[in-house]
């Protein structure tokens, strides 16, 4: 059960988290490490438009080795209620994910091909056939002009200061459906691939850009389904950068 909780969790997260991409690369090793404070190639400029920069933003987390993301996640009218993750990446395909909804904890380790899962305090390796790298890793598949078409109504709302850092900020919609990864809906069952055609939603999101880093700082994005059921679901991603971050497959005994 809880496997099966984890792979509709990831599906939801890559539904919701689609401006976020992974460095490519040939060989997924069996662990890696970065020393974080890694930057984008080159700062944006001031006059561009928002489609670019929102588009190059997202493009340049393929040159970053590792990030940290810090989620949370509030609904109505959903049974999972409100939920916390927090996401770590190192390069190549590298993946922890740590969630914690009603008070029910879960973490997960992806290491290449292989897929780790701690339930009551143990890892156990999840079975092959469940590669939880390849479905995070499908990140990069927004570059293609197909799913980049998903993104509409890219505008400019100015400026914010976060944190002491004025951050550049653009809000878009997007069609969730058309930008979610192939290689996650291969992951879905017939029943829930079903399911999700016969939802109609709004799906407005807002991000906040460091121009000089050339990285998003912050997401917002806020769900609205009118069918099967109303419900409203929000996330929040907060984006970090300078951390060193290593994952390695688990001791299993």
């Amino acid at each position: 059960m809880k496997l099966i909780q984890s792979k509709i969790f990831c599906v939801a997260l890559l539904g919701a988290l689609t401006i976020t991409a992974c460095k490519s690369a040939t060989d997924a090793g069996n662990s890696a490490q970065s020393g974080g404070g890694s930057t984008a190639k080159s700062s944006v400029a001031a006059d561009a438009d928002p489609k670019t920069v929102l588009i190059n933003s997202m493009k340049s987390l393929q040159t970053v080795d590792s990030w940290v993301a810090d989620i949370d996640n509030s609904s109505e009218g959903l049974s999972m209620g409100n939920a916390k993750m927090q996401v770590k990446y190192a390069a190549p395909d590298n993946f922890q994910i740590e969630t914690e909804t009603a008070g029910n904890k879960m973490q997960i380790i992806s290491v290449g091909k292989d897929t780790f899962m701690q339930t009551g305090g143990k890892w156990q390796k999840a079975p092959d056939s469940v590669n939880m790298g390849q479905m995070m890793g499908s990140w990069r598949e927004m570059f293609s002009d197909e799913k980049m078409a998903a993104f509409k109504n890219i505008e400019s709302a100015g400026t914010e200061t976060i944190n002491g850092k004025e951050l550049s900020v653009y809000t878009y919609e997007i069609d969730q459906q058309a930008a979610m990864p192939d290689e996650v809906k291969k992951q879905m069952t017939e029943e829930m691939l079903a399911k999700m055609a016969q939802v109609k939603s709004e799906n407005r999101a807002k991000i906040w850009i460091d121009r000089e880093k050339n990285l998003p700082a912050r997401m917002e994005m806020t769900m609205k389904m009118s069918q099967p059921q109303q419900m409203t679901q929000k996330m929040a991603v907060n984006y970090r950068y300078d951390e060193a971050v290593k994952i390695e497959a688990p001791n299993l005994q």
